[in-house]
């Protein structure tokens, strides 16, 4: 299975909640979506709420960032890959398991 076209982004509707949505445009990469921007309509991809493994709002936050960044991150290391390099092999065919 692949995972969830990106790009990813962060809904200002609930702290550290990831989405995508492939059918809206995007002026800037991490463009943080409000309801009324049309951010009702996205794909569910992570919800990086406060628990009992987090340190409070500013980790909850610094996943989410991480987790949106997972697509390029990915698009990077195949990029690697291809170009040879046993790490950035290693990690794909791990993903891709």
């Amino acid at each position: 299975m692949k995972h969830t076209k990106g790009p990813w982004q962060i809904r200002t509707d609930g702290l550290g909640v990831v989405v995508a949505d492939n059918n809206l445009l995007h002026p800037t990469e991490n463009e943080i979506l409000s309801e009324e921007e049309g951010g009702s309509d996205d794909f569910f991809i992570a919800d990086c709420v406060d628990s009992a493994f987090a340190r409070g709002d500013e980790e909850c936050e610094a996943n989410a960032r991480l987790i949106t960044e997972s697509p390029t991150m990915y698009d990077y290391i195949q990029e690697q890959a291809i170009k040879g390099d046993k790490k950035a092999k290693s990690i794909i065919i791990k993903i891709n398991a």
